[in-house]
Parts: C-alpha cells; structure tokens; sequence
C-alpha cells in the first residue's frame, strides 16, 4: 500500500513541475524522481581504475604490517544486546564494518572519523583495527541519538577495546556546535549518516576540508540511496571514484582528491 502511495504521489510531483517550470527544469526534476523510485541506476559512479586505488594503497600502507587483522572475536558479537525494538537494517552491512577497518589499518591510520555510527558495528571494527595498530590512536564517531552512542561505547567496552581515545559526539553532523568540535584533521572519514542529496552534500562540504593530505573519504550507501549518488556525480571533476558492490546491495565508494593525482602515476 505505502509503495502504491509513493507511486502517487509521485506523479503529482512531476505533473506540478510540468506545468510550473522550464523543459530542462522539468527533466531535472523528472530524473530525480525516476531515481528515487529506484527506476534506473544511471547516476551510479566511478572514475578510478580499481588497480590504481589498491596501488594507492599500498604506497601508504605501513611497509610494516604483515597482514590484515582477523576481526575474529566480533564475528557473531550481538551489537543490539536484546534491543530488539532497534532496526538492524540500519546497521552497515559486516562487509562493510571489515572494509572501513580494513582501510583504517592499511592507512595506518592516526585519527578516524565515523558519522551515523548507530549501535557501533563498524565503530567497533575500526576500534580493533586502530589496536592492532598500537600506539595513540583517535576514533571520533557522531550520532544523533545518544542511546546509540552508549550503546556502542558499551560493545567496545565489552569487547576490550576502549585503551584507544574515543571522542563519542552526539548531535547532527549538519550542527555548528558538532562541527565545531570536529576540529582535527582526519586520516580516514565514513559517513554514514546524511543520505538525502542536500543534506550529504552539506556534509561533504563540510568534512571534505577535515581529510589529511593522504587520506580517503569513505561514503556508504552509494548504490542504494539516489541522493549519495548524485552527490557523487558533482564530485566527478575533483575526485577519484571506485564504488565497490556490497552484500546488501547499499553500496560504499573510496573518494579521493585529484589534488593527489601524483599518487597515481
């Protein structure tokens, strides 16, 4: 029934702007919408030769480390701890979780940050890849509802993983007060929070500056969500893309700027 609504509603939306605004407004219009309903996937990018973003990789990578961490103990870990009440499809996909760790711990990565954190499943990951790391390591992590942040801090707490320095922020990453707190430069950003087109473009405008010069920006729900994709679109021009395929079918895409088009040759 609600599917039948939206159709609805949807149309009224696109007779309204047919007959108010310009043709190419119009089509602007149109195309979104089309999207929105899941129609086509055409706004889906990318523009970085997948074997160039894992050379990229491995020029940063700490020579030093042998191998990725097994992220053993989390596997099966209850991260809802009988909240059941809670959507898990809000959850990232454990892919994803090992993905952004994974990224964490190749980059060696000093200070991370994750927005849209929720009960902590990839905070939790990132946490245990900043360990097997050693030394002092800083892992921000935003959400806007603080039951969800002691909830996280309580699963890295749980799972022995809280010698790291933990900066648990609550509020909307779109908040002058939560941007003002972020005032560090950070070697690897998640963001998991904004998915509307204006509210995530916001967001990247916003942390975009915060990326260390050898850092990447990680963004999930690439695939899924119309207004992610289009955000990547207007990057086009000044970043590198790899959007990567997940089990969830959400996607996630690796941003980087073209400012470190030297990384590549």
């Amino acid at each position: 029934m609600g599917r039948h609504i939206s159709g609805i509603r949807t149309r009224f939306r696109l007779i309204k702007a047919l007959m108010t605004l310009k043709t190419t407004k119009w089509v602007e219009i149109a195309t979104a919408e089309l999207e929105n309903q899941d129609t086509h996937y055409r706004s889906v990018y990318g523009n970085l030769n997948p074997i160039d973003f894992f050379k990229l990789l491995n020029k940063r990578a700490n020579k030093s480390l042998k191998e990725l961490p097994a992220y053993s103990i989390l596997n099966n870990f209850d991260y809802f701890k009988g909240n059941r009440d809670l959507n898990q499809v809000w959850s990232a996909e454990p892919d994803v979780s090992r993905f952004v760790a994974d990224i964490a711990f190749l980059l060696d990565a000093q200070t991370v940050l994750e927005t849209g954190s929720f009960v902590g499943a990839t905070t939790t990951h990132i946490a245990y890849a900043l360990s097997a790391l050693g030394g002092k390591r800083k892992l921000y992590f935003v959400d806007v509802e603080q039951r969800f942040l002691d909830l996280a801090l309580h699963n890295i707490s749980t799972l022995g993983l809280n010698a790291l320095d933990l900066y648990p922020v609550c509020g909307s990453t779109l908040s002058d007060a939560i941007i003002s707190s972020l005032h560090t430069n950070f070697d690897l950003m998640f963001l998991d929070s904004e998915h509307v087109e204006t509210g995530l473009w916001k967001e990247i405008q916003i942390f975009l500056p915060k990326l260390s010069p050898k850092g990447i920006l990680l963004i999930h729900d690439s695939i899924r969500w119309p207004g992610v994709r289009r955000c990547l679109l207007r990057m086009q021009d000044t970043h590198h893309i790899l959007n990567f395929a997940t089990s969830n079918r959400n996607g996630v895409s690796a941003i980087i700027p073209k400012s470190c088009i030297k990384d590549f040759k």
